[in-house]
């Protein structure tokens, strides 16, 4: 199959026309790889149970929230990857494998992906469609190679040809590739829940948004530029995929208190010019909002996405269950 090829088919399966019928695209930007025929309904609601284990100290903490807000941040990616939405956690959700990632003419099998496409990046682009299975990344750090054929001794150098090469992002701040490698590392079986899924639900993912704007507080006193931009990014892109959830399900109300809590965060981060103690301040009250808005979304939330039989509905596959 021609590069050309490759790449039309791609670019058709990211707008809906292809992997996917176009409704599912419209629906939540993840459902775009979505396998044909899986269970839209679960697979938006229900996901593979996060294995994080606590940071060791305050700093080692604050690298991991870091890291886990980079890992589901397609900007990390850039390219292809961030114009589509596609993030790390997008083939890797939670640390685990997506069984059910598929983009036409860049996956095999469900929960495979060919990591030498020139679709994604000219760098590793070898002409020759070869998907593998998505692996976990739970205990990634006690292994002692990496990629398909085994040939990387080094994690750290494993994640930076995945992010650098694979998807062709820019290379990443120093401080920011740190965090990320904190985060990978500290995906340990040790750490995996008795539950092997969790539900994903209007709970986690404001919990989410919170412990990335905490981070991100603990940033300004590090005035660290480069992850806190990363941080924001993060943070706006979880609030569009939250937005989805009201949106797509005819929530207009809802989605413009959302839109407006992002464009809030983006004012308080470009208010740089303000003093240290003021900017704290405006971000403390950008997280009593956001606890305003969770309470405001709460009550809507059986209309919403988050609701599996209202996923079946508008989606019109998989079940309601």
């Amino acid at each position: 199959m021609s590069r050309l090829r490759v790449a039309a088919i791609f670019g058709a399966a990211l707008t809906g026309a292809a992997a996917v019928s176009p409704v599912h695209a419209e629906v939540l930007t993840q459902l775009k790889w979505l396998a044909p025929g899986a269970d839209a309904a679960k697979q938006v609601t229900r996901a593979p149970a996060e294995c994080l284990l606590p940071g060791a100290d305050k700093e080692e903490t604050y690298k991991i929230e870091v890291g886990r807000v980079a890992f589901r941040t397609p900007e990390l990616l850039g390219g292809q990857a961030a114009r589509v939405g596609l993030s790390c956690n997008a083939c890797h959700i939670n640390g685990r494998n997506n069984t059910t990632f598929h983009i036409d003419g860049v996956s095999g099998l469900p929960g495979t992906v060919d990591v030498t496409t020139a679709v994604f990046s000219k760098v590793r682009g070898d002409g020759i469609f070869n998907p593998r299975p998505i692996p976990s990344l739970v205990g990634t750090a006690f292994e002692a190679a990496y990629g398909h054929d085994a040939k990387v001794t080094s994690l750290s150098e494993f994640v930076h040809g995945v992010a650098v090469e694979e998807f062709q992002g820019d290379e990443p701040a120093p401080q920011l590739f740190d965090a990320l490698m904190a985060y990978v590392r500290a995906l340990d079986p040790a750490a995996c829940p008795n539950s092997q899924e969790q539900a994903i639900t209007l709970e986690s993912a404001i919990s989410d948004i919170d412990r990335g704007a905490a981070a991100l507080d603990a940033t300004l006193d590090r005035g660290d530029k480069s992850v806190g931009r990363m941080l924001v990014l993060g943070l706006r892109s979880m609030l569009g995929r939250l937005n989805e959830r009201y949106a797509n399900a005819g929530l207009e109300k809802a989605s413009v208190q959302i839109v407006a809590a992002s464009r809030g965060l983006e004012a308080v981060w470009a208010g740089g010019r303000g003093d240290l103690k003021s900017r704290h301040k405006a971000l403390a009250d950008w997280r009593k909002g956001l606890d305003h808005l969770a309470a405001e979304l709460a009550a809507l939330e059986s209309k919403s996405l988050f609701n599996p039989a209202v996923i079946a509905r508008i989606a019109g596959t998989g079940s309601a269950n």
